[in-house]
């Protein structure tokens, strides 16, 4: 896994933070990409380069398409070549559904599909041109199989994340490049803190959850490992659930 690049969208915390440092301690040097959590981006840059690694941090809106061409552009500027994509970055917010607004629809769209597509469509189109035969990965959700009562617009947006992960296997085959999801359950982060200290809310996804607990982004990491390996160079257009049974 030596002399690789990888670039992580939404890499300052949580999941995305964790896919890094993975990566980093594979030996694999990674550019960091982040909305507006600079502190916690420049930690994450810090903690991979104690790995030996080489580590840069980008400042994108992953929903729009001229911060998309400048993140990679800069990695490139930095590492010529980008051999693995994680698109992790995505948005979430509870609504009833009365009260979801075409604005809110779009952005969520624009930032977890839209911008998920872009960055495949950009780094691929550079493995091609480099003859690399790349992976890419899709953070997807288990929301986009049940759907969800306050997420529909996020529910939709992952559902259109796991159709592009399979699409995009199909036509990036040809060209030796994988294309992989994962769809975690719930997951500790301190995004959903909040919502996990709710009693009710917390008890009604462990109760549908088999194995009881909630998932570590580690957990999520690791699947990511599984997708950059030589053992996956035979597996593209998956879709894997990687939530404690909730799915099942």
């Amino acid at each position: 896994m030596k002399n690789r690049t990888a670039l992580v969208t939404g890499a300052s915390n949580g999941i995305g933070k964790s896919i890094a440092l993975m990566l980093a301690g594979e030996g694999i040097d990674v550019a960091i990409s982040y909305f507006s959590d600079e502190k916690g981006a420049e930690d994450t840059k810090k903690k991979a380069e104690s790995l030996g690694v080489k580590a840069l941090i980008i400042q994108a809106d992953t929903g729009r398409a001229e911060d998309i061409d400048a993140l990679v552009a800069k990695t490139l500027e930095t590492f010529s070549k980008i051999d693995i994509l994680v698109n992790n970055a995505g948005i979430f917010i509870n609504s009833d559904f009365f009260e979801i607004s075409e604005e809110m629809f779009d952005r969520m769209i624009d930032v977890n599909l839209k911008g998920c597509f872009l960055m495949m469509q950009k780094v691929a189109k550079h493995m091609v041109q480099k003859g690399i035969h790349g992976r890419i990965i899709n953070i997807s959700s288990a929301l986009a199989v049940t759907g969800c009562e306050f997420q529909p617009h996020y529910a939709a947006s992952k559902a259109g994340v796991n159709m592009l992960t399979k699409a995009g296997a199909h036509s990036l085959a040809p060209h030796g490049i994988t294309v992989n999801a994962i769809m975690p359950g719930t997951i500790e982060t301190n995004a959903n803190k909040i919502q996990l200290s709710d009693e009710a809310t917390a008890k009604e996804i462990l109760s549908r959850t088999p194995l009881k607990s909630y998932g570590k982004p580690e957990n999520i990491s690791e699947a990511v490992k599984y997708f950059i390996s030589e053992n996956a160079g035979w597996t593209t257009g998956s879709i894997l659930a990687v939530d404690g049974g909730y799915l099942a």
